[in-house]
């Protein structure tokens, strides 16, 4: 069975009625009709798109007009793209400036906790130098070399310590004697004990009251030697 073939109407108000006729899933006549309104539209196009319109039809279509052609060009609605618009532009009165403002609080800097972000903290190299001081604290620092050392007589010296002998194990032997403020158990590249320590008390009489507990005192089948460490010079 053949379709009917397509017509084009002319309209009084300047449309154009369109009928064209296809088949469906069952195999169906159905009968569709478009009204066409045509409108004169200037936009700037580039040279090829121009070009392009200056070519001459060849084939089937070398005796068609201008235009779209019916069973050739599918002509479909428009469709305009619309943007969604973010909830808090969309509140009333506000001004740019406003909308800024508004924007701005939503930024929270990590170090200082102001309105900007990070990188630009104005705080920031003053954090770093901070961070570095911390740093420094936790590394080892030669007793002779602390800015904050203590008194030396209040410093002792234990020798005769085995080699097996670890800062808690020391620690544990004077914890009676009183505040202990700095341990240094020095050791060597196997990290073995080297057989002797020094240990800085709070004050001269704690120092005194380790003496006299752990000096001559047994410890893993040795003798310790505890006494007042030399002054330095």
């Amino acid at each position: 069975m053949a379709l009917p073939p397509s017509e084009i109407i002319s309209n009084e108000d300047g449309t154009f009625t369109q009928i064209e006729y296809r088949f469906d899933d069952n195999n169906n006549i159905l009968k569709v009709t478009r009204v066409i309104k045509k409108e004169l539209h200037k936009s700037l196009a580039s040279k090829s798109v121009k070009m392009r319109k200056e070519w001459k039809k060849f084939g089937d279509s070398a005796n068609d007009t201008d235009g779209p052609q019916n069973g050739i060009t599918s002509l479909a609605d428009e469709i305009f793209l619309k943007l969604k618009i973010p909830s808090f532009l969309k509140e009333d009165n506000k001004s740019m400036a406003a909308i800024v403002k508004t924007a701005a609080k939503r930024i929270t800097c990590g170090n200082c906790g102001g309105d900007h972000i990070t990188v630009r903290c104005p705080l920031k190299n003053k954090i770093i130098k901070e961070e570095k001081k911390e740093e420094v604290k936790n590394v080892y620092v030669a007793p002779s070399r602390r800015s904050d050392r203590k008194d030396d007589n209040c410093t002792l010296r234990v020798s005769n310590l085995p080699e097996e002998t670890t800062e808690r194990d020391v620690r544990e032997l004077f914890k009676m004697a009183g505040y202990i403020a700095r341990c240094y158990l020095p050791v060597d590249q196997n990290r073995v004990c080297r057989g002797f320590c020094y240990l800085t008390f709070g004050s001269k009489e704690e120092a005194e009251k380790g003496i006299q507990i752990v000096n001559g005192h047994r410890y893993a089948h040795r003798v310790l030697n505890v006494e007042f460490a030399e002054p330095r010079k």
